[in-house]
């Protein structure tokens, strides 16, 4: 199975500053009614993180680079080439991959405590020859393209503009939710 984090505590950086910035947020709203304007952030958020992965908005997302497919040769995939995508023979790893809710895929939206929000994002095939087989780490021992993909996301602006947009989005949220508070008093 491929996974990777994406959050606090995940293996793929950038979101980092604006979960700690939901974080403090958390802490200086600290009545039971905002645990429903968090949970509101973390749906945003949430939201704006699948479109990082899935979409274009925010630079190149994962499906952009898992959607490259690798230059087959005579004995299989180019295995020297790195970054050069992902190896396809039946299209059910890189349809897992680049997606969403495809056969296969994960992308699972983890919520914690205090503002802590994570998204899981991979792919765990079955082996068309043998349903009861996966065989995603096999692939990833040969080619290793899953970790480049990752490293290639990570030297990207998208997580740094996904960080600015939800800075943005907690900031205004926030500010109305106070606003509305100091109103009704």
């Amino acid at each position: 199975m491929a996974k990777a984090t994406l959050g606090s505590r995940g293996t793929i950086s950038g979101l980092q500053s604006s979960i700690k910035m939901l974080q403090n947020l958390t802490k200086a709203l600290r009545s039971d009614a905002s645990l429903g304007a968090i949970n509101l952030m973390q749906d945003i958020a949430f939201k704006k993180i699948e479109e990082a992965v899935y979409g274009d908005k925010y630079g190149k997302s994962l499906a952009q680079i898992f959607s490259r497919t690798r230059p087959k040769t005579r004995g299989g995939y180019t295995s020297k080439k790195k970054g050069s995508g992902t190896p396809v023979d039946t299209g059910r790893l890189q349809n897992a991959l680049v997606i969403p809710d495809a056969p296969y895929g994960i992308f699972k939206r983890n919520r914690g405590s205090r503002g802590h929000f994570s998204v899981t994002y991979g792919a765990d095939p079955v082996d068309p020859d043998n349903e009861n087989e996966r065989y995603f780490a096999k692939v990833e021992r040969r080619y290793k393209f899953f970790s480049e993909g990752l490293d290639e996301f990570e030297k990207q602006e998208t997580m740094e503009n996904l960080g600015k947009d939800l800075a943005e989005v907690f900031t205004r949220q926030v500010r109305n939710r106070l606003a509305r508070q100091l109103r009704r008093r």
